[in-house]
């Protein structure tokens, strides 16, 4: 039985926003925090895509999608708090290694068959933010309400040209 690896990207949220797709600042939150997540899998649990890439079979891509659902479900109030209103400056990162310890242990005690799929590691990728000055120069709350304006300006846009 062959073996493979099957990578898995997902969002610390359930959307995936991307300012720069909307023409914002990219520098605001340009690459939103994703984990990576690499498996060792067995032969039948995986096949290969149209575009060449190993995934899971359904059955067991639909178990992974309820583990990432779950993994929201249980870390969404540490995520929200720690990478959007950190209490201090470095909060995040005591969260985030809570965070992962969590991803961890959910993955490997709601996913993982023991030597047919097996967790072999967790990589963060994209944007994640570690020190947040809290806003406190003028300078930075002038930029905030800016780029609060320009969210509201770009909705307002959308609104007007859905025709739902």
């Amino acid at each position: 039985m062959e073996i493979r690896i099957v990578t898995e990207r997902f969002s610390i949220s359930e959307n995936d926003l991307s300012l720069a797709e909307y023409g914002l600042p990219v520098d605001v939150f340009d690459n939103p925090p994703v984990f990576q997540v690499r498996f060792v899998v067995r032969s039948p649990y995986y096949l290969i895509s149209e575009n060449g890439k190993f995934q899971f079979v359904r059955d067991y891509q639909e178990r992974f999608n309820k583990v990432k659902h779950q993994i929201y479900e249980n870390d969404y109030l540490t995520i929200d708090r720690s990478f959007n209103e950190p209490s201090d400056r470095f909060e995040s990162l005591r969260q985030l290694n809570l965070i992962v310890k969590d991803v961890k242990h959910t993955i490997q005690t709601k996913f993982v068959v023991k030597n047919k799929i097996e967790l072999a590691n967790i990589d963060l990728v994209g944007t994640w933010p570690v020190y947040d000055s809290l806003n406190q120069s003028s300078l930075e709350r002038e930029l905030h309400r800016q780029t609060v304006a320009d969210v509201k300006e770009f909705s307002d846009e959308d609104d007007k040209t859905d025709f739902d």
